[in-house]
């Protein structure tokens, strides 16, 4: 009963909101995607909390249906077996989202000392306790500068400032690359609990103006696409994928803040003062660089960490300076784009090596490979061919991907399955741009992995194959234009739907009176956490952090 009741409070807010709007957003309350939420409160309205007060009535009766346990018997044994032997395997995520693993714990243990070795130096805690003192001084100092010469606001310093109080460090961890061959590692450094992420997220939000001019950085397959569907390439030119390997570590900090720094400058030439800001807060950001594993504290003293919100911001910016370097270098190039450490080029097939030879020429500490090389190549979910001058796609998969999706017994809402089911069949359609022979395979494989995972095969076709017509145009997608105001309950099998959508449903002409346009009420689920993410965390994160090594 308290779980249902619970959010009517917030349910009330939002109407009382849109009333006092008139059903119009107000963004502004936000400040911006960066910034504290509003303390603001809307006034409140006669009609909407009589509603919400009948609202309460009606669910006061409200009974749940018979409970039924998403954990069957093997999650249970599964469970106690992880407790059983937690001194030797441990469960951990893989990279490139193949699933979960489970691996022997002292090689993850050996693997993250490594890991972090290579960028990192351990430190006592009085030592990180004076460093963290002597930072917030200074930023404290340089932020009120900042503040009085007009560069920020002071709802922005509020923000930047909000958690000064604590004295966090981040955590680590490692993901699994099961597509390597040997099997490695990648360091996962968690800040952001720290008091110094609040200008990490600032400056994740403020450079993105920066990159969206860069002609070579992409951001998602789709761009690929937008840029090669139709492009005529000449004969005797092969295609080409490179990778720099392991990228963060491998960046020199002094050459990083060099080049950001020019190109900060650059864009930001009108604003002299607030570029200036922006430089100086991404060394903050960077000399406290502090992460806790087994006990011990560790400082990130080489490259860029990865986990960091702004690191992927940062490599883009810092390798927009390489894609001007390679294109000034080979004018011979049909196209160059680059996703992070990722980069696909169509280039002479003679010209293959000096290209190769010319990355390393940039900066010599970042090491490449190739990743393909030919006439055929993948390049991030797209497996792109070249035939006949033209240029062909299909969907891209891992060999090592396990293909676990939620498996169709689990305690999910409806909606979940079907968003799966259509979300999946977009994709495929996306990657296999004017390739139906392609898609229809790709859909069968889709559907067989679906169908292990306990799907019925008929029903995911229908799913699959309504998305198919909307994306062809042949139903129309056109939505009612009626405002939805969503009542949220968190998602379990003894959840009474139809109890709680009458409750919603029967004084509502009392709200819809409120307004001039049609307005609906719907009731919307949050889904529990899964099972994976807890015993990953009691099975693995709470021993790293214990220093339990095994």
């Amino acid at each position: 009963m308290p779980q249902v009741l619970r959010e009517v409070d917030s349910f009330e807010k939002s109407l009382h909101t849109a009333v006092f709007f008139d059903g119009k957003a107000k963004r502004s309350l936000d400040y911006s995607r960066c910034k504290l939420k509003s303390s603001w409160t809307p006034p409140s309205h006669p009609d909407i909390a009589l509603y919400c007060r009948l609202l309460r009535q009606v669910l006061c009766k409200y009974e749940p249906c018979s409970q039924r346990s998403n954990e069957d018997f093997v999650d249970r044994a599964a469970r106690q077996w992880l407790a059983k032997n937690q001194q030797t395997v441990c469960v951990v995520d893989a990279d490139k989202n193949l699933g979960d693993a489970l691996m022997p714990r002292r090689w993850v243990r050996e693997e993250s000392l490594r890991l972090l070795a290579e960028a990192a130096a351990t430190v006592d805690s009085q030592s990180y306790l004076a460093t963290t003192a002597d930072l917030k001084c200074a930023l404290d100092s340089f932020l009120h500068q900042s503040l009085y010469a007009g560069i920020i606001s002071p709802s922005l310093l509020k923000f930047l400032m909000k958690d000064f109080s604590s004295n966090k460090s981040g955590t680590f961890r490692l993901r699994v690359k099961l597509h390597k061959n040997p099997v490695v590692g990648r360091p996962i450094m968690n800040l952001s609990r720290t008091w110094m992420a609040p200008a990490a997220i600032f400056l994740t939000e403020a450079l993105q103006p920066a990159l969206k001019g860069l002609p070579h950085v992409i951001s998602a397959s789709g761009d690929v696409l937008e840029q090669l569907v139709g492009k005529r390439v000449q004969n005797g030119f092969t295609l080409c994928t490179f990778d720099v390997r392991n990228l963060y570590p491998s960046i020199d900090r002094l050459h990083f803040l060099e080049i950001v720094s020019h190109r900060i400058h650059r864009f930001w030439a009108h604003k002299p003062e607030y570029s200036g800001f922006l430089i100086k807060l991404i060394d903050f950001v960077l000399n406290f660089q502090f992460v806790q594993f087994e006990g011990q504290t560790w400082q990130v003293t080489k490259g860029l960490p990865t986990g960091l919100q702004t690191s992927v911001v940062f490599a883009n910016l810092y390798f927009a300076s390489l894609d001007d370097f390679i294109v000034a270098q080979c004018p011979y190039l049909n196209c160059w784009y680059r996703y992070i450490d990722d980069a696909f080029a169509i280039l002479p097939e003679d010209e293959a090596n000096t290209v190769f030879e010319r990355l390393h020429d940039w900066r010599c500490c970042i090491r490449w490979d190739f990743s393909a090389r030919g006439c055929k190549g993948p390049f991030l979910d797209l497996e792109i061919t070249l035939s006949d001058e033209f240029l062909s796609f299909q969907t891209y998969r891992k060999a090592q991907n396990a293909y676990l999706y939620i498996p169709r017994t689990s305690c999910h809402p409806e909606g979940v399955f079907k968003a799966l089911i259509s979300g999946e069949t977009q994709r495929l359609f996306r990657t296999c741009h004017g390739n139906q022979n392609a898609l229809r395979q790709q859909l069968a494989f889709f559907l067989d992995k679906l169908q292990k995972r306990g799907y019925n095969r008929k029903e995911a076709e229908i799913q699959s194959h309504k998305t198919l017509q909307k994306l062809y145009g042949r139903v129309s997608t056109a939505k009612a234009n009626s405002k939805k105001f969503f009542f949220k309950q968190t998602f379990t099998s003894s959840l009474n739907r139809k109890c709680i959508n009458f409750a919603l449903k029967r004084n509502w002409h009392i709200v819809q009176s409120c307004f001039k346009q049609p307005v609906r009420a719907v009731l919307s689920f949050k889904v529990q956490s899964n099972l994976f993410r807890r015993d990953f965390a009691s099975n693995w994160l709470c021993a790293a952090r214990s220093g339990c090594g095994g």
